[in-house]
């Protein structure tokens, strides 16, 4: 049978202060813990890929609160498409809560606003598009142009668009 190390500060029987701990389903944490419990900085939480899906990432850096992601963060998972995402910003409770971007696996930052229990929530953002071209508008709760919008016809990067680039503008569905 396998069973957990950790290697690190005690306190009255329980894991205190900094520590490493990987536990018997290979889940990996370095950071700090309070009481037991997983809390403060984390500077690594490596999730195995049979469990992503029910941890909703496969690694994370940041701040916990009673083992829970919760503060700044930045953490890697597998999106729609089974490619690997990045996201940076605030999570709360274990979800992406607050202001926040993400990037797709080509390091291509795609959405840069905000986030409610793990999901985009703002309605009108910008972003760049998979054909490199900047999109100012309304969005789906997957993230895709849908409502009105603009698009405009230069490589997008994070700096956005400038009022004299080539664009169009209307009624986007699903992308």
């Amino acid at each position: 049978k396998v069973y957990a190390t950790y290697e690190g500060w005690w306190s009255q029987g329980l894991r205190h202060g900094r520590g490493v701990l990987e536990d018997e389903h290979g889940r990996k944490y370095n950071g700090d813990f309070k009481h037991g419990k997983q809390h403060g900085e984390c500077e690594l939480w490596e999730i195995p890929a049979e469990l992503q899906e029910q941890h909703g990432f496969a690694t994370y850096k940041g701040s916990i609160k009673e083992g829970k992601r919760h503060g700044k963060g930045e953490c890697t998972f597998v999106g729609d498409e089974g490619k690997m995402c990045r996201f940076r910003g605030d999570f709360q409770e274990d979800d992406k809560f607050g202001e926040g971007k993400l990037w797709d696996e080509d390091d291509v930052m795609v959405y840069d606003g905000c986030w409610a229990y793990d999901r985009i929530c703002s309605p009108v953002h910008s972003m760049v598009l998979e054909t490199g071209y900047y999109y100012h508008g309304d969005i789906d709760e997957r993230g895709r142009p849908d409502g009105q919008g603009e698009i405009y016809f230069t490589a997008g990067d994070d700096s956005g668009f400038r009022q004299d680039d080539l664009y169009c503008a209307g009624y986007f569905k699903n992308g």
